[in-house]
Formats: structure tokens, C-alpha cells, sequence
């Protein structure tokens, strides 16, 4: 049997890779190497880079959003993933635009 987490996603439709909370997989117990899960864990998970300190949990980029087959529709403000919709989730304390100008590219 499978123990829930509350987790927070961010979804990138510019970045080429997925990425995981390095804590995370710890705490979930997944073997990785190099920084990348190792391919014999999760299905689910096989395709994310680990990295110690993303802005999200999991960063859920092209690859992920290709293959379950996601479709945004920022006018609506929903997402639909495997044909099932999702409103989008606001955070009225959030502040996207000083989280930008934090933000290190480099």
C-alpha cells in the first residue's frame, strides 16, 4: 500500500526536464545515482532529475507534460491531464513577480 504526500507541482512548458525535491526522494525512500532516479524505481518517476533545492517538489516539465497527454487552457484557468480538468490553484499570497527577480538562471 501507498502512504500519501501533499506535495506542490509547478508545471514549466519550457523546461526539456523533469525535476524532484532531492528531500523528497529521500524521504520516500527512491534510490537515485548522478542526480537522476534510477530507472528500475516508480514508472511514474523514471524520468526526473534530482536536484537538491527546485522552486517546487516536483517541476513538471515537457517530457511529463507531453506523455499524459496535458493540455492548459489559461483562459478558463484550467488544465486538463489525461482528459481530466483541473482549476488552476491561486495563491493570493504568493508573489510571482518577486519570486521571478529572485530567481537564479545561472
Amino acid at each position: 500500500s501507498h502512504e500519501p504526500y501533499l506535495v506542490k507541482a509547478l508545471i514549466d512548458i519550457l523546461s526539456d526536464e523533469n525535476i524532484i525535491r532531492k528531500s523528497l526522494v529521500e524521504k520516500l525512500g527512491i534510490k537515485y545515482s548522478k542526480d537522476k532516479l534510477v530507472s528500475g524505481s516508480d514508472e511514474v518517476l523514471n524520468n526526473f532529475v534530482v536536484y537538491k533545492e527546485p522552486k517546487a517538489d516536483f517541476v513538471l516539465g515537457i517530457p511529463w507534460l507531453w506523455l499524459h497527454e496535458t493540455k492548459i487552457d489559461p483562459y478558463n484557468e484550467k488544465i486538463s491531464i489525461y482528459s481530466k480538468v483541473i482549476s488552476f490553484y491561486k495563491n493570493p499570497s504568493y508573489d510571482l513577480e518577486s519570486d521571478i527577480s529572485s530567481t537564479d538562471i545561472s
